[in-house]
């Protein structure tokens, strides 16, 4: 179980840190800004890599968490199910 809760502790970290990130692209990439100044904040908050080549990867890592999640729903689901069954039968 403990490892259930670290999975699921881990997948919402990834999953708001990576939501954020990508809504601080779409912000900087719809921003009135020039584009000296996008790359500028681009080298800024992202370590100098495209904006959107950031939030491609962001979605990626959201993705993964999505994964994560689900499989750390199963795995809490799989340890309840025992128990469920023996109060039923009990």
């Amino acid at each position: 179980m403990f490892f259930i809760k670290v999975g699921k502790l881990i997948c919402h970290l990834i999953f708001w840190v990576c939501l954020l990130q990508i809504l601080m692209g779409l912000g900087l990439v719809f921003s009135d800004n020039s584009s000296e100044q996008l790359e500028a904040a681009s080298r800024r908050y992202f370590g100098g890599n495209n904006i959107g080549e950031e939030i491609d990867q962001r979605m990626l890592w959201l993705l993964g968490a999505v994964v994560l999640g689900i499989i750390a729903e199963i795995g809490a689901r799989i340890v309840r199910a025992p128990a469920e069954t023996d109060q039923e039968n009990g």
